[in-house]
């Protein structure tokens, strides 16, 4: 345990947590969580190469979904994410500019955004989502890595990572990238999972944001403040405004999918309970009170570019 090196700071040193599998898709191999003892942020080990990792995202894999696999209850769960994703953008940005999505997947948010006047571009690792995402929407799209799509100086006003940055396999290297392309005082959105949570201290192991292997690293809070001054930005305001009855219905089917001892009436009906429309209006209150606090299972961040960014 002691001699393991952080991916991030290349530091060697960290605590081994847990060990978890891919419990979503059930792609094969078993992985350590750790946390680096000189930055502190947490981070999968191993970590599968760039060859393994496609099979890890089927074609039901959520973001890749849209209006293909979802039913219509998922669909208008998403219409509502994204409604909440663009009003939070365009509140901290009311003049139109030109946008980037990195990950944009199938290009929901970028086409909502484009409905607002805004001149749109999409990143997307998949190039067959991405040639799907270029045909359905008409919107244009990269396939590759960000580094790789090679953008001017200064081409955007706004740069999103909607639920990307804890995929990619080099945090620190796709942050400058994003400073050096992002004009000044140019917005970053990022949304990733947060380790320090309520629910992620409530199921332990069982918590949804894990999500492993897709998820490579997971960044407390000042440790993901830290990474953002290093890479160019300036944090303006943390918040928790996604993943609420989603997430918290994931994590608890994860939950009690290791309650083998539970009834299996009393794990269906738990989990029907907690699925269902109802439970959603119900359970409001609660969402509302730990994202006050802070304590939603996703965490937002919203930076600006510094004047004179540095490596």
């Amino acid at each position: 345990m002691e001699g393991n090196t952080c991916p991030l700071c290349h530091t060697a040193g960290s605590h081994f947590l847990f060990t978890g599998t891919d419990r979503l898709y059930g792609g094969p191999g078993s992985f350590a969580v750790r946390q680096c003892r000189a930055c502190g942020v947490l981070y999968l080990d191993p970590r599968p190469t760039a060859e393994e990792m496609g099979a890890y995202y089927p074609d039901e894999y959520v973001p890749y979904a849209s209006g293909r696999y979802l039913s219509a209850w998922q669909q208008w769960n998403l219409r509502l994410a994204i409604s909440k994703q663009v009003r939070a953008v365009t509140a901290r940005m009311p003049q139109k500019g030109r946008a980037l999505d990195v990950g944009c997947a199938t290009g929901d948010f970028l086409a909502a955004l484009r409905t607002r006047g805004w001149r749109v571009q999409g990143v997307e690792i998949n190039d067959r989502i991405a040639a799907y995402t270029r045909r359905t929407k008409g919107i244009p799209v990269f396939a590759g890595s960000l580094a790789e799509a090679g953008f001017e100086d200064g081409s955007f006003d706004l740069i999103t990572f909607w639920d990307v940055l804890e995929h990619l396999p080099d945090p620190r290297r796709t942050l400058m990238e994003a400073a050096r392309i992002a004009r000044p005082s140019g917005l970053l959105v990022l949304s990733l999972p947060n380790p320090d949570s309520l629910e992620a201290r409530l199921f332990g192991p069982d918590w949804a944001g894990w999500d492993i292997p897709r998820h490579l690293w997971w960044f407390p809070r000042p440790v993901l403040r830290r990474l953002l001054a290093q890479t160019g930005w300036e944090v303006q305001e943390f918040t928790c405004m996604r993943g609420r009855h989603w997430l918290l219905a994931l994590s608890l089917r994860l939950w009690l999918e290791n309650r083998r001892t539970m009834p299996d009436t009393l794990r269906r009906g738990l989990l029907y309970l907690f699925q269902s429309p109802p439970s959603k209006v119900l359970l409001w209150p609660y969402f509302v009170i730990i994202e006050r606090m802070g304590q939603g299972s996703i965490l937002t961040a919203f930076a600006r570019r510094k004047d004179e960014n540095h490596a």
